[in-house]
């Protein structure tokens, strides 16, 4: 099992109320993880926060976990890339640092997966669209 966290974030009533709620997010995580061979140590949750800013609370400290050299995680699991980022600069640089700086995969479970140059494709321009 690989272990990760889940991060889940909704940013409107709206939302909340809806099949993006934090409890529809988490539950959609936790059986895809368990059906995907994660398991999900911590979950990082942001109610009421905008992604159009980096600055939010839980991701902030994801990414600090993440940074530690004692972590207990080695993937971060979201319902899509837009609970991520909506901003595709900051999507590209906190996927860089997540990745490349610590080594911890990056898995969005709601959007189509892909390998090599055409999923890296794929998911650069759903962040865009985000």
């Amino acid at each position: 099992m690989i272990p990760a966290v889940a991060y889940l974030r909704v940013s409107t009533r709206e939302q909340a109320e809806s099949g993006d709620s934090i409890p529809a997010q988490r539950e959609r995580l936790r059986r895809w993880a368990q059906e995907h061979g994660y398991n999900i140590v911590r979950e990082y949750v942001d109610a009421g926060e905008s992604a159009r800013v980096s600055d939010r609370p839980a991701f902030s400290r994801l990414v600090q976990d993440a940074r530690r050299a004692d972590r207990d995680f080695d993937a971060v699991l979201v319902w899509k890339w837009d609970r991520f980022a909506r901003n595709a600069e900051d999507a590209a640089l906190y996927k860089a640092i997540l990745r490349r700086e610590c080594g911890v995969q990056v898995v969005s479970i709601g959007d189509p997966p892909g390998e090599g140059a055409v999923g890296q494709l794929i998911e650069r321009i759903l962040d865009v669209v985000a």
